[in-house]
């Protein structure tokens, strides 16, 4: 403090970083990974996925990995499951080849097949 019982601007900045940096009651990155699901591509799940993991300290990797697998869209997870990943790296790749694999088998059908209903002769 400075004289005459005002603060410095030392102690206000402090004050006020400490104010932005601590955890906030609303702010629950271990429940947000445990409740997070994939909705788009497989990269955005990951960059959000991976972002939370640096937020957390007191989990065991092989609780990240059921938690990002679980947090797959049904079909990924299924290959996943079926593939018995050894790591959540592991895991991470194989989820994103299933999916580029999927997109390529998509791509390759669109627009390649009709059905011949007999009328054109």
């Amino acid at each position: 403090m400075e004289k005459g019982g005002s603060l410095s601007s030392w102690e206000i900045f402090l004050r006020e970083l400490r104010k932005r940096f601590r955890a906030s009651i609303y702010d629950d990155p271990l429940g947000r990974i445990t409740k997070l699901t994939q909705i788009g591509k497989v990269y955005q799940y990951r960059a959000e996925f991976e972002w939370l993991m640096t937020r957390i300290t007191c989990v065991s990797e092989s609780m990240f990995l059921n938690f990002f697998v679980w947090g797959l869209k049904l079909e990924i997870r299924r290959e996943i499951l079926m593939a018995h990943p050894q790591d959540l790296a592991d895991a991470m790749a194989r989820a994103q080849l299933f999916e580029d694999r999927n997109e390529d088998l998509m791509g390759a059908s669109e627009g390649r097949w009709l059905p011949d209903f007999g009328t054109s002769k």
